[in-house]
């Protein structure tokens, strides 16, 4: 699929409709905060112990 909405994933999923795909995202409840902080949180935590990375060499 070059372009996809949610009609064109529901479809390829099998579903009837997007009703089931645009259920979490209208009703959920977002918090700004976590939708920003939990992704960064998660990175450091598992990424911490990889190689270094390049702006580990670039940044003072």
């Amino acid at each position: 699929m070059e372009r996809a909405n949610r009609w064109t994933l529901a479809e390829a999923l099998g579903h009837s409709g997007p009703r089931r795909l645009q259920h979490f995202p209208a009703r959920a409840v977002w918090g700004n905060d976590a939708a920003r902080d939990r992704p960064a949180d998660w990175s450091v935590g598992h990424l911490a112990n990889e190689r270094p990375c390049w702006w580990d060499r670039v940044l003072p």
